[in-house]
């Protein structure tokens, strides 16, 4: 007896499957993209890659720059003085030198030197005396209106006195005059014209204390080619010192002391004393 089963029936065949258009085909790589979306990926990898390399260049290269200039000794540079224009100004200082006269002039000239001192003026000297000491080393003229006068009171050092002569001192109107004193005395204390306060204060004729001297301007001036200095107008009021000057030479002080003589009338007798002075000479 066979044995079949109940519910045995005869196999039914499937139906095939409808191909659907959108769906992916299985025998296609679902990482498969079109040419076009291939190349564009490799050019911006390219293009990364490039900018990248140029970057890594330009560091390697200011690196390199900074590493040589840091090791580089650096070249002395060249002292090189300019060449002066002899024909461009030179600025000189200003400084002055007071003249015998009293006058004043500046620096000048490329070697910014003194200029020269003026003339002595429009006086006629040629019928005037002159006063000659071979022992004090000097000499100085005088008009016929002054008197020279030796000095040899042991009072005082010896010297000269120039003095006005009556016809001067009651000439109308009346003026005041002024006399010139010029007295040397050897340089015992050793001074210095470094010092010209210290000399005005142990001077043949006058020692000026400090206070009296007070803020009395010391001017350094020309004496017949030599370097001397000079006060105007100090101590005693009319009747004190007009001028004073004091020099050294060859260890000896020489003092010039213009005072008044004659105090009373016009005051119009400055220009003789200072043409006076600039006759002085050193004769040794």
């Amino acid at each position: 007896m066979e044995n079949n089963p109940i519910n045995s029936a005869p196999a039914q065949e499937q139906p095939a499957p409808i191909p659907n258009p959108s769906a992916p085909n299985p025998t296609t790589d679902v990482n498969t993209a079109p040419p076009s979306v291939k190349n564009s990926r490799f050019s911006k990898k390219l293009l990364l890659i490039l900018l990248a390399l140029l970057v890594l260049i330009g560091i390697a290269g200011a690196g390199g720059y900074f590493f040589m200039n840091q090791n580089k000794t650096p070249e002395p540079i060249a002292n090189v003085s300019p060449t002066p224009d002899p024909n461009e100004q030179v600025a000189c200082t200003m400084d002055a030198l007071i003249c015998p006269d009293g006058s004043a002039v500046g620096r000048e000239g490329p070697n910014c030197e003194f200029a020269a001192c003026p003339a002595s003026g429009s006086a006629d000297t040629s019928d005037w005396k002159t006063y000659s000491d071979p022992s004090l080393g000097f000499s100085i003229k005088y008009p016929p209106n002054y008197l020279a006068k030796k000095q040899t009171n042991s009072s005082f050092p010896p010297g000269v006195q120039l003095a006005p002569g009556e016809s001067l001192n009651n000439k109308k109107p009346l003026a005041v005059t002024y006399s010139i004193d010029i007295r040397v005395v050897n340089n015992d204390k050793k001074l210095t014209l470094s010092s010209p306060k210290e000399m005005f204060g142990n001077g043949p004729l006058i020692s000026y204390i400090p206070e009296l001297l007070g803020n009395t301007p010391v001017n350094k001036i020309n004496l017949d080619n030599y370097q001397a200095y000079r006060i105007n107008g100090c101590c005693g009021g009319q009747a004190g010192t007009e001028v004073d000057i004091l020099t050294i030479k060859e260890n000896k002080i020489y003092e010039i002391l213009v005072a008044p003589y004659q105090l009373e009338g016009n005051d119009i007798n400055k220009q003789t004393y200072e043409e006076i002075i600039s006759t002085f000479k050193f004769t040794n």
